[in-house]
């Protein structure tokens, strides 16, 4: 053999051995962004109340123990009187209505008006009266929000719901409140929390 003819050989030994080089970093490449893809669609996160147990979310995913305790401050903070529920009950729906459902809002403005209402021998329900509801925290939040469907939950609290006249209770018992809750990004400026309570997902359930 020529020695042309050897070193047009090795030359296409050469050529061949990097095409195959080349294909196996190509296929390395495109098993690490699969890989990263993936990890990205799924996450283990270590929220608060609990650290133990991490908690698989898909990416874009509302975390459960966040959806619960969003779900409780919007209820909470309507519930809680400090003084006079015949004027906070108001103000207070008032100052989380961009948290909540219009229909929710009618909801509660109708319950504001009807247990506010003295006419017929009714009593009225609000005046002078304190209202608290203290969240009864379970080991694991999350597992007291149900996903019902895309963006979509509804969240189960079970709380002490008290209320008072003068200092002396004239309401007391823990009761199961469960909320419908959305994933809500419409208005950010208002609501930056990215949810929205709907409205109550069934009528509460004394507990004891």
């Amino acid at each position: 053999m020529s020695l042309a003819a050897k070193l047009d050989e090795q030359k296409d030994k050469t050529i061949k051995s990097q095409k195959g080089f080349i294909i196996m970093l190509f296929s390395i490449v495109c098993l690490v962004c699969i890989n990263n893809y993936q990890l990205r669609q799924t996450m283990r996160l270590y929220l608060p109340p609990d650290l133990s147990v991490g908690q698989v979310i898909e990416a874009g995913e509302v975390d459960k123990s966040y959806t619960y305790f969003f779900a409780y401050n919007i209820l909470g903070g309507i519930a809680r009187w400090k003084k006079n529920g015949e004027v906070e009950y108001s103000n207070n729906i008032s100052m989380y209505r961009n948290y909540i459902s219009s229909h929710f809002e009618q909801q509660l403005r109708k319950d504001f008006v009807k247990r506010s209402s003295d006419e017929k021998g009714r009593l009225n329900e609000l005046k002078n009266r304190t209202r608290e509801m203290t969240l009864i925290r379970p080991d694991k939040p999350s597992k007291m929000v149900k996903k019902v469907g895309s963006g979509n939950f509804v969240v189960y609290l079970d709380v002490q719901d008290e209320e008072r006249l003068a200092g002396v209770i004239v309401k007391s018992g823990i009761y199961r409140y469960s909320l419908n809750v959305a994933v809500d990004t419409g208005n950010l400026l208002d609501n930056d929390t990215g949810l929205r309570v709907l409205g109550f997902a069934d009528e509460p359930v004394l507990i004891q």
